[in-house]
């Protein structure tokens, strides 16, 4: 047992060691992560053609390392490979929100939703039927679309949890957007197709596709992930955005501008259809489908900026339809206003001030002419600082009244006080106490926490992140991931050294608690020390007893576990302290 080793290795510094000579030459450690074993090919292990096809098809739903957006929120190699493993074992139907299929689905929807919102007004407007085959085919992967979001996860940026529960996907989808995709989707071209070759007939069961109108939200939340996967910046991707919604909007609108007075006199819904603009001399003499709509686009750009006065406007369906233009006109006008103006206080951000920083940063670097290497891990450093969750968690609390603020800290470390052996037989009037002294650190990837021949002074707790644990001899031990801890020991037993050094092998987040800082909290307790202390030789007593037993077994390996959820990774061959 971990626990067990690193409390002996704690302990055996009473008896006199001889440390190595080189113990204080300066090391460059060139530490790597383990290689483990793929859990797709340990679903699917035999080598024929069936069971290669379905280990190609499941690394494409599963969490992809490579996607931005899990770099990003999923910063830890153990919580990558937690999200692996539960998907693979309990969801593994579903499609992960960060696997390179949707990435590519997206993509491919996102162009057809641009070209779809394009063709369609045209079409029906303008009676290019020979499309319509091309608009029943986008409308069956639209279908596809509908039913592939039923088996793909969702992120919840607020928490940073990653559902991928089928049935609350169900639920939320059918609530937010199952009506209008459906709606959208709907192929009414099949029913066209069968019916006899009359325009007339198929511009009545075209009016359906008015409602492809309803994927331009669709449309929008792709671009976002989009965006995100990209790490395209917020002020390119807002003008993108609204030039998008905006050229939609008027291309829309100058089809609907001959659209609506066509169905209005087809349907008979007008007593006479002869007062309509399209009927005007004007407009007969324009013959050539490009002329008609570049005259529908003025019209419709005119509305929109409220200027329906200067129009020819006679007829009730124009009159109706202008005034909607004008009313969505102003909308826009001011949504646009809204839209530029989060442009400019984002200048004023937290991540504007990022940026500013950043630049500093560069500048300084430069002109100090430090080292390549030593810029790029400065760099590192840099941008997991400004997205580490501890330094978001003291923005907040630190504008908390003293009550809640004790009340989310005592939350937030929850998973600490659980997974602490030592926490537990402290009295839980001074654990707040305790937990207000723990302090965040980072350390980037070959970065020594602990050096061995060093005097143990503090705790550490694992945020995110791996570290290796190597002998004096710089011979591997085991790794430790997320919710592991170490150094526990030196919280109780003074003027202890490491015989271990802990190493990170990624960029890891600790919180680290000093032993001064320790024992000046329970300093109202008198015995609680002493208390501790004899706790933590009992255990050791214990757990020598077990060690002795495994090893009578014939065991060539010892089994290293940590208290937590996160266990150390076992190595092939005992280590010998």
């Amino acid at each position: 047992m971990l626990y067990v080793m690193l409390v002996i290795m704690d302990l055996m510094q009473l008896v006199p060691v001889e440390l190595p000579k080189n113990l204080h030459k300066k090391v460059v450690h060139k530490c790597q992560l383990d290689d483990k074993p793929d859990p797709v090919r340990a679903l699917y292990p035999d080598d024929n053609c069936i069971n290669y096809i379905k280990r190609w098809i499941m690394k494409r739903c599963i969490l992809s390392r490579s996607h931005p957006v899990t770099q990003t929120w999923i910063k830890s190699n153990a919580a990558i490979r937690s999200q692996i493993n539960d998907h693979i074992n309990i969801y593994i139907s579903m499609i992960h929100p960060f696997s390179e299929f949707r990435t590519f689905w997206e993509a491919l929807i996102i162009i057809l939703t641009l070209f779809s919102l394009i063709l369609i007004p045209f079409v029906i407007t303008f009676n290019f039927y020979q499309w319509i085959y091309v608009i029943f085919g986008i409308n069956i992967l639209f279908l596809v679309d509908i039913f592939l979001n039923f088996f793909t996860g969702h992120f919840e940026s607020s928490t940073r949890e990653i559902i991928l529960d089928r049935k609350d996907i169900a639920r939320k989808y059918i609530k937010r957007c199952f009506i209008p995709d459906i709606l959208s989707a709907f192929p009414v071209e099949a029913l066209v197709l069968y019916l006899p070759d009359n325009h007339n007939t198929m511009k009545y069961w075209t009016l359906f596709n008015i409602f492809t109108i309803f994927r331009l939200k669709n449309l929008i939340v792709y671009l976002r992930r989009f965006r995100n996967f990209h790490q395209i910046s917020f002020k390119k991707y807002k003008i993108l955005e609204m030039s998008i919604i905006i050229f939609t909007c008027i291309h829309w609108a100058a089809c609907l501008e001959w659209y609506i007075p066509i169905i209005t006199g087809k349907l008979n819904l007008m007593v006479t259809n002869e007062s309509s603009w399209i009927s005007s001399d004007l407009l007969k003499s324009r013959n050539t489908t490009l002329k008609k709509y570049i005259a529908g686009a003025n019209r419709a750009t005119i509305a929109l900026i409220g200027g329906s006065h200067h129009l020819d406007v006679k007829s009730i369906d124009d009159i109706l339809f202008n005034l909607f233009l004008t009313i969505l006109g102003r909308i826009g006008i001011i949504y646009i206003l809204a839209q530029f103006s989060g442009l400019m206080s984002t200048s004023y951000s937290t991540k504007k001030k990022n940026v500013k920083l950043l630049q500093q940063l560069t500048e300084y670097m430069r002109y100090k002419e430090l080292p390549r290497h030593i810029q790029q891990r400065i760099l590192t450093y840099f941008y997991f600082w400004s997205n580490k969750s501890v330094k978001k968690d003291k923005i907040i609390t630190s504008n908390l009244s003293p009550n809640l603020r004790e009340e989310v800290i005592m939350y937030n470390c929850r998973n600490l006080l659980e997974k602490v052996e030592f926490f537990k037989h402290i009295p839980s009037s001074i654990l707040p106490q305790v937990v207000m002294y723990l302090k965040s650190e980072i350390y980037l990837a070959n970065d020594v926490l602990v050096k061995a021949g060093t005097i143990g002074d503090a705790l550490y707790y694992i945020i995110t992140g791996t570290v290796g644990v190597y002998t004096a001899s710089e011979r591997k031990v085991c790794n430790l991931e997320d919710k592991s801890y170490f150094g526990e020991v030196s919280l109780v037993m003074e003027n202890e050294k490491r015989l271990t050094s802990i190493i990170a092998l990624e960029p890891t987040e600790v919180y680290v608690l000093k032993r001064h800082d320790f024992l000046k909290t329970i300093s109202v307790y008198p015995n609680l020390v002493s208390r501790l202390q004899k706790l933590t030789i009992e255990k050791i007593d214990k757990s020598l007893l077990y060690e002795t037993l495994h090893k009578s077994e014939g065991s060539t390996s010892i089994n290293i576990n940590i208290y937590g959820d996160s266990a150390a990774e076992d190595t092939k061959e005992e280590p010998k302290l």
